[in-house]
């Protein structure tokens, strides 16, 4: 058996925050365990996920993590500008730069351009969350696959994912909550209210198909966990 350990960007620390947002920062964890565990397919490879808050904080604590651990974070850019978020820690903290040898960031990956970017390539997934929740859609919307923010394009080219993800709730499906005029509001999204049960919905194989990233993750896992087994 080989112990792998994967840093995610998200969630909180500690336990002084609120004990809700402790809960759901814990219910993130385990989706994302959830989804790595189905990518990786193995029993003999046991993981364990830790959410490490800000990009900073999950970035500095790999930076000093051990040789089985590895990352995953938002890349908060488009896909062929990997290497500036490589700059970024380096530059954007001048008291403090984080830079890595090549082999932790040979073990560096990305959600892109952000996790949400993971919902929005799977619109039946956020369909099937909605439905379980009893939110009906919008007089006039459709079906989430056909919102201008996603329809017909390559989603790892959209900016801000989280704001496309929250724009296309709010339009889409109607929240049991009413305007002052007595109309429903739309549904809002919160990363850590939100997110953890919508990530339930995924198909890890689908997003595996869809996500060269993801499967750059797999590979390099397993060929790291084959030197040990």
């Amino acid at each position: 058996m080989v112990s792998i350990s994967i840093i995610a960007e998200g969630g909180v620390l500690g336990t002084k925050d609120a004990p809700g947002t402790v809960d759901n920062s814990n219910a993130l964890r385990e989706s994302l365990y959830r989804i790595f565990a189905e990518v990786l397919k193995r029993d003999d490879i046991s993981i364990e996920v830790h959410m490490a808050s800000g990009k900073r904080a999950a970035a500095k604590r790999f930076r000093d993590s051990n040789a089985d651990v590895f990352l995953y974070t938002d890349l908060d850019c488009k896909p062929e500008k990997r290497a500036d978020w490589f700059v970024r820690m380096k530059t954007e903290n001048q008291s403090e730069p984080i830079e890595f040898s090549q082999d932790k960031a040979d073990r560096i990956f990305f959600m892109i351009q952000e996790m949400e970017a993971w919902m929005l390539k799977q619109p039946d997934a956020i369909e099937s969350w909605a439905s379980d929740r009893n939110y009906k859609h919008f007089s006039g919307r459709g079906h989430v696959s056909t919102h201008y923010h996603i329809k017909g394009k390559d989603i790892e080219q959209i900016s801000k994912p989280n704001e496309k993800l929250a724009d296309i709730l709010k339009q889409t499906f109607q929240s049991d909550k009413l305007r002052k005029n007595g109309k429903p509001k739309g549904v809002e999204y919160g990363k850590l209210k939100t997110a953890p049960a919508m990530l339930k919905y995924l198909d890890a194989n689908l997003l595996l198909i869809h996500d060269a990233e993801l499967h750059k993750f797999k590979d390099t896992v397993l060929e790291q966990c084959s030197k040990n087994l």
